[in-house]
């Protein structure tokens, strides 16, 4: 697991919160590793976003389609 056991930040694009009250945050390592990235490079997400949260949408988008063109994870 990458974050088993450690510490993580919080960090926010926009929206802290969705309608259903889940929080819309990147999870950062100490070491700076982003969780998020982490899961859509190995295809263990998808991208959620909202107009107003999408600081980071395009390499979330790269990521994601880089890693079901080699039919990795979900």
């Amino acid at each position: 697991m990458l974050s088993l056991g450690k510490n993580v930040t919080l960090s926010y694009g926009g929206r802290r919160m969705d309608c259903n009250g889940r929080l819309l945050a990147h999870l950062h390592l100490p070491d700076g590793a982003w969780l998020q990235g982490a899961f859509l490079t190995q295809c263990m997400a998808r991208v959620y976003s909202f107009p107003d949260n999408r600081a980071v949408i395009v390499e979330m988008l790269e990521r994601e389609k880089a890693a079901q063109a080699k039919k990795l994870g979900i």
